[in-house]
């Protein structure tokens, strides 16, 4: 039975989530929604997060944390930077 090693090892690096280096929020004015960039090496990566201005801290840390998750990366929710 013959294995293709490189199915295995794609496999195996799609469950690999990378670490971002920098995520940084803040609040777009014009477009009444949270932005956030996850940063990874030289790249960055912008999306929205629709939740209102006024949530808690707690309540916009996780959504960004699941933002950064559902875009393959990890991040430590303490480094996450927010700026209003």
């Amino acid at each position: 039975m013959a294995v293709d090693w490189n199915q295995l090892s794609y496999s195996f690096q799609s469950e690999v989530a990378m670490r971002a280096d920098r995520v940084e929020v803040t609040w777009d004015e014009g477009k009444s929604n949270w932005l956030v960039r996850i940063a990874i090496g030289e790249e960055v990566i912008r999306r929205r997060c629709n939740i209102p201005k006024n949530s808690d801290e707690q309540t916009l840390r996780s959504a960004v944390q699941k933002t950064v998750q559902d875009e393959g990366y990890e991040s430590n929710p303490t480094n996450i930077s927010i700026h209003v």
